[in-house]
């Protein structure tokens, strides 16, 4: 009985052990676009892709932003673990002042050396608020993440995306997992006169495995353990 209760505390130890790694990756304060600004950090591709229109940090006024519209907060989370089992995204954006915000939204994209144009980097777009169509990266339909009647300044929406089910525009999810684990990176761009207080990006992986190798031997101990009690 004592080698049997042995095993299992062996295994498990082992199992909390090898329970999935959770890392946090935050770009900008959660503080309500308190000041100062924060510096936004993308990618030099990205900021590439996205000029002419100029990169703004984290917590500057929304609509024209500082007198100057179709700007964007662009982050690019680099370096991101392996084996990336769950992800989500949080953010807390603030509508404008300008009519050109109702076509604003956020695109998640994977901008590297190869990427010809920013559309062909773009691998999800939401807009923020209800959108008729008619421009040319939110050019279909879309009835808005924030599901606002309108999308002004006086709009603020904290919304959480789940990476793995990201809800489409015309109905149906997008599992970006895949496209995480391949890349290591992830592109967030909150365009063009909407301002972002801050992006939280938090991802789950498997367990080292050299967890999995401990948890194992536990259940091989535990095993062995009751044969010989059995015989």
């Amino acid at each position: 009985m004592l080698r049997i209760l042995s095993a299992f505390a062996l295994w498990a130890a082992c199992a909390a052990s090898a329970q999935a790694d959770v890392f946090a990756f935050q770009a900008g304060q959660n503080d309500f676009f308190a000041a100062p600004a924060e510096t936004a950090s993308p990618s030099a591709t990205l900021t590439s892709l996205l000029a002419p229109s100029p990169v703004q940090g984290f917590d500057l006024t929304a609509g024209l932003n500082g007198g100057s519209a179709d700007r964007n907060v662009a982050h690019t989370f680099a370096g991101l673990p392996a084996g990336i089992l769950a992800a989500t995204l949080e953010m807390r954006v603030r509508g404008g002042n300008n009519l050109l915000v109702n076509n604003d939204g956020v695109f998640l994209a994977f901008a590297d050396a190869t990427t010809p144009t920013l559309l062909d980097a773009i691998e999800f777009k939401r807009t923020f608020g209800p959108f008729a169509g008619g421009g040319t990266v939110f050019s279909d339909p879309d009835d808005g993440l924030a599901q606002s009647t309108t999308w002004s300044n006086t709009d603020t929406a904290l919304l959480l995306l789940d990476l793995g089910a990201l809800p489409l525009a015309g109905g149906g999810m997008l599992d970006l997992l895949p496209m995480l684990n391949a890349k290591g990176f992830l592109d967030v761009v909150v365009a063009d006169e909407t301002a972002a207080d801050f992006f939280l990006l938090t991802v789950t992986t498997i367990p080292e495995p050299g967890s999995l190798a401990l948890l194992l031997a536990g259940l091989g101990m535990l095993g062995l353990a009751a044969r010989r009690r059995g015989a």
